[in-house]
């Protein structure tokens, strides 16, 4: 859930904050992996990249 939760958290613009491109979005998440989070399971998400930026652009039913 971790994951998820800051690749959201960083990807969607807040009333305090701009929203990260998601280039620098999966970037937090590589960096990330080993330390922050599990690094299989960072890897796992890295790996469906083409599925999130997709559902990001808006086309929600490709996953």
């Amino acid at each position: 859930m971790a994951i998820a939760d800051v690749f959201e958290a960083v990807s969607s613009e807040r009333c305090y904050k701009k929203a990260y491109d998601i280039d620098t979005c999966f970037k937090i998440i590589k960096d990330g992996a080993g330390t922050d989070f599990d690094p299989v399971l960072a890897n796992l998400f890295v790996n469906a990249e083409d599925k999130v930026r997709t559902y990001y652009m808006g086309e929600k039913s490709a996953i």
